[in-house]
C-alpha cells in the first residue's frame, strides 16, 4: 500500500529568484536595471522585496506619529487580520470546517511558496500525528527590513497565532526560536498543534 498522504516541499532548486547572485540582488535592492534587462527571477525577487519594504514602510509611518507600541500593536493587528482572512479563504475554498495536520502542512507551504524566495526556504514537518514543526532559515517579515529599524517579525507572528485560531479553534502555535525575539541569529522554528 502507497502513502497518499501530503508530502511537503523540501526542495528549492528550480525556484524562481533564490539564486541570484549577491551582486545582481544588490543591483536589484538599489533599482539599477532597466526594465528590458529584468529576467522573470529578477521580478518575483522584487516582489518579495516589496511585501517587506510596504510593510515596513507603513510601521515606520506609525512609530514617528504615535510611537514604537502603536507601531508593535499595528503588527499584532495586522498578522491577526492577514491570518485570519488567508486560513478562512483555504478552508472555504475547500469546503474544511476544521483542519488536519496534513491540511494544515499544505496551508503552509502555499503561503510560503506564493510568499517569494525570502519566504519560500520555510519548510513544514509533520508525523501525520497533531503536531507540526516549521523550520525557517530567513523570514520575510524580519530579514531586509530598514537599516536600524527594530523587527516586528514576532509581535506579526503573535497575532497570526490569533487570527488562525480564530478561523480555527483546533489550532495552536508557538516559535521558541526566532530571529525577532533574539532566540536565534539565523533560524527560527514554529510549533503548531492542530487538535483532533
Amino acid at each position: 500500500m502507497s502513502d497518499t498522504r501530503y508530502k511537503p516541499y523540501d526542495d528549492l532548486r528550480l525556484y524562481p529568484g533564490i539564486h541570484l547572485s549577491e551582486e545582481r540582488k544588490r543591483r536589484l535592492d538599489a533599482d539599477e536595471l532597466d526594465p528590458d534587462e529584468l529576467s522573470p527571477e529578477d521580478i518575483v525577487y522584487k516582489l518579495g522585496r516589496m511585501v517587506t519594504g510596504t510593510m515596513y514602510s507603513l510601521l515606520e509611518i506609525v512609530e514617528e506619529r504615535w510611537g514604537k507600541e502603536a507601531a508593535r500593536q499595528t503588527a499584532i493587528d495586522w498578522g491577526r487580520r492577514r491570518a485570519r482572512a488567508n486560513l478562512e479563504g483555504w478552508m472555504k475554498s475547500r469546503g474544511l470546517t476544521s483542519l488536519t495536520p496534513e491540511e494544515w502542512a499544505k496551508f503552509q507551504d502555499y503561503r510560503h511558496i506564493i510568499s517569494g524566495p525570502l519566504h519560500a526556504p520555510s519548510y513544514i514537518d509533520y508525523s501525520g500525528e497533531d503536531d507540526l514543526v516549521l523550520n525557517r532559515r530567513a523570514c520575510l517579515f524580519h530579514d531586509g527590513r530598514p537599516e536600524g529599524m527594530d523587527s516586528y517579525c514576532a509581535p506579526a507572528c503573535d497575532g497570526m497565532f490569533v487570527g488562525y485560531a480564530e478561523a480555527s479553534p483546533d489550532f495552536e502555535g508557538t516559535m521558541p526560536v526566532c530571529m525577532s525575539r533574539g532566540t536565534s541569529d539565523s533560524r527560527c522554528e514554529v510549533h503548531f498543534t492542530i487538535r483532533s
